[in-house]
């Protein structure tokens, strides 16, 4: 072989070499793509979730606040017995 074949096959190599480079860059590039679509699709999701959530757990607070405040005055209102205060005197 003349040394103009050895350059012609060399840079044809080199060009199928850099064509496979260059595709494999191009995968991997829309596979990262993809996965960063996929992640801030259930980012969203995740913080409709917790909106829910706290809603959920506001409306739980509040009403267990009504709640509460209505059993302590039913209790009051029921006559039920309070504690007396303890005397200052000790026993002998």
């Amino acid at each position: 072989m003349s040394p103009e074949e050895w350059v012609g096959l060399i840079a044809g190599l080199i060009a199928i070499a850099g064509a496979f480079v260059a595709a494999l860059r191009w995968t991997v590039h829309q596979f990262v793509l993809e996965l960063g679509n996929q992640m801030f699709a259930r980012m969203d999701k995740l913080e409709i979730e917790i909106g829910v959530l706290t809603a959920r757990q506001s409306e739980i607070y509040a009403t267990l606040m009504t709640q509460g405040g209505a059993r302590r005055g039913k209790a009051k209102d029921q006559g039920t017995k309070t504690r007396k205060p303890k005397s200052k005197r000790t026993s002998r």
